[in-house]
């Protein structure tokens, strides 16, 4: 702050910012008829609150174009010291309250401030760099077919075995969402890596990509509307991201680098790794990190890539073997699957495609995720235990579980369950007992390792009534396996779900999902929903609870406040 103060913003920082408060305002002006009415609600809730002008992005577009070409460094270098000056601060600290700290006094922080004010500061040396992202261009690949696919999408089958769906859409016009992704993950690898896999995820590129660093490569963007978002799940490996029709070309030279171009940076990893280590030690003092980490013994095998990573675990974390897993992740192209989806001119995208994508290198053979016994443990369990706390509640999960068939009825049917519980619970539970502020219920079919669904309930309340608010909600479930939802609740439950499918139907994000849906389980969740939604009757519901409680896999956590 006080170098900012003392020698000003630069010149090519100046820029940057300009350059990206102009493509985020084009892209709004780009897609002016498109506009949700949330969004308007949100000016209008700002104008009223914060006197905010809301003169509508044409008239915000044009003033920013005008503005930013005449407002100069030294009026917002000026401005800066105005709004950030001497004696013009406000410190707060925030410490844990326990033996054995040492908390310092306000003489002592107001002689740390004055120490770094007494310090001879250096100007900023703005290193940035015009070289482009890929130095040397790949030679470009092939489409070697191009055929109609579902939903709209159109099929290519890329020489190095690659596949890439896109479709066409006029839904927003400044908006291609990509995903892809190959099977495999972390599912491959053994426990030898168990510290290593638990952080996989967040030290994809955190050394950053090609020749640039996270920092250099967030400079080499400005002014692009380019975000690409790579992870290492359990079971496959991901590249999500959205651009828009102006950017594309450069959206796909970073997805190039991802692939190609991992970036080792020690430096860097160092930086994350002690701010890790704060949060693990902070997280420590938190009774919801405690309350996580036993619900998560209690639902899942005694595994150590299942346990919450711990200090230990980071002492353990080797970046070398990191790098090398992150590379073999993403080292075969032909593994992997991406879909497009928005405003795509097919005679400029294919060409891309065959420059960025098809040009990838592809070596091994298609992989498959593994089962490492990780699926949620049958029977029924029950973990009630005491924890010190500020204010004390009784914080509760109640979850049960089960084998089902994954199919688009059994999801629709859960997901109904889920939401008419839902508002019983809340007229039972919150309205007619005063018990809680809110309940929370969630009911899912999941895939991975193996087809299983999962209804969880989760509240607070004061820690004398949890045992009776307990009976009551299991009362109404096991009502509800008996007798089903209300005609009524059923109506308005399906009522929304037609009204959000249709909204859907204008959404590059739900297609996206569909096709990966399709792709990787074989489950059309698109073409017939209305119809298979209508043909759900109450008993179905009431069948889909009542099996589910059948199985007898139930666990049940409480975590009872005390004072401190």
């Amino acid at each position: 702050m006080l170098r900012a103060l003392r020698h000003g913003f630069t010149a090519s920082e100046y820029e940057r910012a300009k350059a990206n408060l102009l493509s985020e305002l084009e892209k709004q002006y780009n897609e002016r008829d498109k506009v949700k009415s949330q969004n308007y609600c949100r000016e209008y809730v700002r104008h009223f609150i914060d006197n905010e002008p809301i003169p509508g992005i044409e008239t915000e577009y044009a003033l920013a174009q005008a503005l930013t070409q005449n407002i100069s460094l030294e009026v917002l270098n000026q401005y800066m010291k105005e709004l950030v000056g001497e004696g013009n601060l406000v410190v707060a600290c925030m410490l844990p309250e326990k033996d054995g700290v040492k908390y310092p006094t306000k003489e002592e922080l107001i002689s740390a401030l004055n120490k770094v004010a007494a310090e001879d500061i250096a100007a900023l040396e703005d290193k940035s760099s015009n070289e482009p992202l890929i130095k040397k261009m790949p030679k470009a690949g092939k489409v070697v077919k191009n055929e109609n696919a579902q939903f709209g999408y159109k099929k290519l089958s890329l020489s190095n075995g690659a596949v890439v769906y896109y479709k066409n859409t006029d839904f927003k016009a400044d908006e291609i969402k990509m995903h892809a992704f190959s099977e495999g993950g972390t599912s491959l690898y053994g426990d030898k890596d168990v510290a290593n896999l638990k952080v996989i995820d967040e030290l994809i590129g955190v050394g950053g990509f090609g020749s640039f660093s996270l920092t250099e490569l967030t400079k080499a963007l400005a002014g692009k509307h380019v975000n690409m978002t790579p992870a290492i799940n359990t079971y496959s490996e991901t590249l999500d991201g959205e651009t828009t029709p102006k950017d594309v070309e450069t959206f796909l030279q970073l997805n190039y680098l991802y692939f190609t171009a991992q970036r080792a940076d020690n430096d860097a990893f160092q930086s994350w790794k002690s701010k890790r280590a704060a949060v693990l030690v902070n997280a420590a003092t938190n009774p919801m990190k405690y309350l996580s980490d036993t619900i998560r013994k209690e639902l899942y095998p005694n595994l150590p890539r299942l346990k919450s990573l711990t200090l230990e675990d980071l002492d353990q974390v080797n970046y070398k073997r990191c790098q090398q897993i992150c590379k073999e992740r993403f080292s075969n192209t032909a593994d992997f699957t991406f879909i497009f989806t928005g405003n795509i001119d097919e005679s400029t995208f294919i060409p891309l495609v065959e420059k960025y994508i098809a040009s990838l290198p592809a070596k091994g053979n298609k992989e498959m995720h593994k089962d490492f016994g990780g699926a949620v443990r049958d029977g029924s369990r029950e973990n009630i235990f005491k924890h010190e706390m500020e204010i004390p509640t009784a914080t509760v999960l109640i979850a049960s579980h089960g084998k089902v068939d994954y199919n688009l009825k059994n999801k629709l049917a859960y997901s109904i369950a889920e939401q008419v519980i839902d508002i019983v619970l809340t007229e039972e539970i919150r309205e007619k007992e005063g018990g809680t502020y809110g309940v929370s219920v969630s009911a899912g079919v999941n895939n991975l390792p193996h087809p299983y669904v999962m209804m969880q309930i989760y509240y607070q309340t004061d820690p004398e009534k949890y045992e009776y608010l307990n009976k009551r909600i299991e009362e109404v479930i096991a009502d509800f396996a008996q007798n089903g939802p209300s005609e009524t609740n059923m109506a308005k439950v399906k009522e929304y779900m037609v009204k959000k499918y249709q909204e859907n139907l204008r959404n590059n994000g739900y297609f996206s999902r569909t096709m990966k849906e399709y792709l990787l389980n074989g489950v059309d969740n698109c073409t017939d929903y209305e119809k298979v939604l209508n043909s759900i009757t109450v008993n179905d519901v009431r069948v889909a609870v009542a099996d589910l409680l059948k199985q007898n896999n139930k666990v049940k956590v409480v975590m009872h406040g005390i004072a401190k």
